[in-house]
C-alpha cells in the first residue's frame, strides 16, 4: 500500500474522542503515535487524495474502524488502478516514427505447433463425423477402449467371448485407420 503520509494534502485535521475535527499542522497531524499504557487501538489515520485532507483518527474504537475501512477503501482503489492501467498499456497500440502500428498484442508461444493444432483439430472433426455414423456398439467399444477397460469386463458387457473383443477391436481399428488421410492411432491407443 502507498505511503500516504509522504503525499503533501491541503489541509489536516486531528480528530477528538467525540468524533470532532479541527486543523492542525502536518506535523501535528503525522506526529508519532502517543504512548497509551493498555490501549488497544493502533494510531489511525484517514486520508482523502481528492477532496485534499489527512485527518489523525483518535486511538478509539470509532478511530479504529475508520481507519480500518479507509484502509480498505484506499487499497481497493489502488489494486483497480493498477488493473486498470496494465489494460490500458496493453490495448494501446503503439507507432514508429514512419506511423506505422508496431507491437501491439503479441502473445506468441514459441513451444506451440500451430501447424499441429490444426492438423489436430481436422483430425477431430473428422473422427466426430466418423463415429456419428457407427453404430451404438462400436461407439460404446470405443469407450471401453479409451477408458482402457480390462477386455473380460467388455466381453460381459457384450456378452461376447474374449477373443470376440479381440477381433471387434481389431476389425474397428482397421476401419478407422483406413481412412485416407486420417490417422486415428492417437484416439484409439
Amino acid at each position: 500500500m502507498l505511503n500516504y503520509q509522504k503525499f503533501h494534502f491541503s489541509h489536516y485535521y486531528v480528530m477528538d474522542t467525540n468524533g470532532m475535527t479541527t486543523p492542525c499542522t502536518r506535523c501535528e497531524c503525522f506526529a508519532a503515535p502517543d504512548d497509551l499504557p493498555g490501549c488497544p487501538y493502533k494510531q489511525r489515520w484517514l486520508y482523502d487524495a481528492e477532496a485534499g485532507y489527512a485527518v489523525r483518527l483518535p486511538r478509539t474504537k470509532l478511530g479504529d474502524d475508520l481507519g480500518r475501512f479507509n484502509q480498505a477503501f484506499l487499497k481497493k482503489e489502488e489494486r483497480y488502478r493498477d488493473h486498470r492501467s496494465a489494460q490500458v498499456s496493453i490495448e494501446q497500440p503503439r507507432f514508429n516514427d514512419d506511423g506505422d502500428e508496431v507491437g501491439g498484442m503479441d502473445f506468441a508461444d514459441p513451444n506451440v505447433d500451430i501447424e499441429g493444432r490444426f492438423i489436430e483439430q481436422d483430425n477431430y472433426r473428422r473422427l466426430t463425423e466418423i463415429l456419428s455414423q457407427l453404430k451404438e456398439a462400436d461407439r460404446q467399444l470405443i469407450k471401453f477402449l479409451r477408458a482402457k477397460t480390462p477386455k473380460q469386463q467388455v466381453a460381459d458387457f457384450f456378452g461376447i467371448t474374449l477373443d470376440g473383443v479381440y477381433y471387434r477391436e481389431k476389425q474397428l481399428k482397421k476401419r478407422i485407420k483406413s481412412l485416407p488421410g486420417f490417422d486415428g492411432r492417437d484416439y484409439l491407443e
